[in-house]
């Protein structure tokens, strides 16, 4: 009796090995899914990552671009402003701003921006963006930036000064400044418009911003 009891749980055994392995056999195939998945979502992280730092260095590159059109924007600002200053004693623009190729202004345009600093003629037409008889005074070229100001006399007020002597007439002229600094070449970077109000004491010389 025993010998038979052990003869069946030994074939019992035997006929439930088969189920054991088909079940070892899914549990392996539960695993490779599991990595695979993992494995696309690593995958996923790795190039949002990327994605990210690579924006990152856009928005940088952006910034210092930016950063560097404002600057020469500005320098053209104080070109400008010390253009007015020294021509107001003589009333023609200094030949040093001009007299040769790689000077701001162009030869041809000193007799033009003489006169309109000198109040020959009010608010001009002309602008840093325009071209020809509309175009700007001047051109420079400033950190890989191509640079163009415009000087516009806007009007002039007289008014009662008091020095040491006593009273005295003061005369203020007030200008609009345009500066435009583009990359040159244009597709690369970015671009400075800064439009600026400048009065200047025509006795003194001494301008500063409104």
């Amino acid at each position: 009796m025993n010998l038979y009891k052990g003869i069946r749980m030994s074939a019992s055994m035997r006929m439930m090995r088969p189920d054991l392995i088909v079940l070892h056999r899914g549990e392996e195939g539960i695993a490779l899914i599991t990595t695979l998945i993992i494995l696309l979502i690593m995958t996923v992280l790795g190039m949002g990552a990327v994605a990210v730092t690579a924006l990152e260095n856009r928005i940088a590159g952006f910034q210092r671009t930016g950063e560097s059109a404002s600057s020469a924007a500005e320098s053209c600002m104080g070109t400008s402003v010390n253009i007015i200053k020294l021509t107001l004693p003589t009333g023609t623009v200094p030949p040093a701003f001009y007299a040769t190729g790689s000077d701001p202004v162009p030869a041809l345009a000193a007799p033009s921006l003489s006169g309109e600093i000198m109040g020959n003629s009010r608010n001009d037409p002309d602008t840093a963006t325009g071209a020809g008889a509309t175009g700007p005074d001047y051109f420079q070229t400033i950190n890989g930036y191509d640079v163009r100001g415009d000087i516009d006399f806007l009007y002039n007020t007289n008014t009662v000064g008091e020095d040491a002597s006593g009273e005295v007439p003061k005369t203020t002229w007030f200008y609009r400044i345009n500066c435009l600094a583009a990359p040159s070449p244009p597709a690369i970077g970015a671009e400075s418009h800064l439009i600026s109000i400048y009065s200047c004491d025509y006795n003194s010389g001494v301008c500063k911003a409104n």
